[in-house]
């Protein structure tokens, strides 16, 4: 007699162009908070969540990002805080930057209605797409990416868990695939 909810279903992957696509339409909607947050999600990967306590450093030519880890429990058991690192070009660094100064401080209710936003801009850009981009489809893509450069050595499975804000170094199991790396061209971030 329960009621199940139905777990909707989301795209696991992006690529450039589709990237591109959702990004120069919020621009062209002048919906600030939406561009913010699709670019600082294709950079980190972070939950919409953390984007609202951002802190960045850009002192002796490394750029660092100060997150506060969204699911801890109690027990400080689940989620951690993150710091990355980011090799970026001066445009970039300045993208990023007024996006977490134009996302900080924001409450739930402005982040539900970013959501929603989200969710619509890409039903309204990609109208024959079975399965809807989202933020999550950022952290996927970001997940594929780490564990492509977790095979190839560049990575330990220990930053690449690091990252997505995961204290336990399986978590990852559960993002992304490695077939589908590759799809966005940024470099990844690098945790302390």
């Amino acid at each position: 007699g329960e009621v199940v909810k139905k777990k909707q279903r989301i795209c696991r992957g992006i690529k450039e162009d589709e990237h591109q696509q959702l990004l120069s339409a919020s621009n062209k909607k002048k919906d600030t908070q939406l561009s913010s947050a699709i670019t600082l999600a294709y950079f980190t990967g972070t939950r919409p969540c953390e984007m609202c306590e951002i802190e960045y450093d850009n002192e002796d030519g490394v750029f660092t990002l100060y997150i506060m880890g969204a699911k801890k429990d109690a027990n400080g058991l689940r989620s951690i805080d993150k710091e990355l690192s980011l090799k970026l070009d001066e445009q970039q660094k300045i993208e990023v930057m007024k996006a977490v100064d134009t996302l900080y401080g924001m409450d739930r209710k402005q982040l539900a209605a970013m959501k929603s936003r989200m969710s619509r801009l890409t039903r309204k850009v990609f109208i024959n797409r079975r399965l809807p981009l989202s933020f999550y489809s950022y952290r996927h893509q970001i997940s594929s990416d780490l564990k492509k450069s977790k095979k190839s050595g560049e990575l330990s499975l220990k930053q690449c868990a690091a990252i997505l804000s995961h204290r336990s170094q399986h978590s990852i199991e559960g993002y992304g695939h490695i077939n589908s790396s590759g799809g966005l061209k940024r470099g990844l971030p690098v945790p302390s």
